[in-house]
């Protein structure tokens, strides 16, 4: 195949959707100006010191911290549920998905810290982990993250 008849195959893709180049830019320009990169290293130092204060305080309860700037995971030891495998056969939820009851436990955990702290948290995982996540606003400071 020539390179001439391939020539217009994707001209149309994106058509420069110029609002959304204009809305990206912005992005990045604001990025740029606030110094919002900065600004997430220092939280996300300020954050890692305080959340490695709260595991001192539980290390039962907080088996590991990890993350990098304003993002940040945390792993609580409630959340490792290891369920025998002849339960799992016999509910068929959790044969599909063994973490279910970390995950409600995780959700319930969050709708909490949410509705009574307004703290906003985000649940991930692995393949063996329930990761919490608190990851705050670039714009917020460290008295807020108190």
């Amino acid at each position: 195949m020539k390179i001439t008849t391939m020539l217009f195959l994707h001209t149309s893709t994106y058509n420069g959707f110029g609002e959304k180049c204009t809305t990206a830019i912005t992005a990045i320009n604001e990025i740029f100006s606030n110094n919002l990169v900065k600004k997430s290293n220092e939280n996300g130092a300020y954050i890692k010191l305080k959340l490695n204060e709260l595991k001192s305080l539980f290390p039962n309860e907080i088996l590991d911290i990890r993350g990098k700037g304003s993002l940040n995971g945390i792993i609580l030891s409630f959340l490792v549920i290891d369920i025998p495998q002849n339960i799992i056969s016999k509910l068929p939820i959790l044969n599909k998905n063994a973490k279910i009851l970390a995950k409600i436990l995780a959700a319930a955990l969050s709708d909490f810290l949410y509705s009574k702290h307004k703290i906003f948290t985000v649940l991930t995982e692995n393949d063996n982990e329930v990761i919490f996540n608190v990851s705050p606003s670039l714009i917020v400071d460290t008295s807020e993250i108190d």
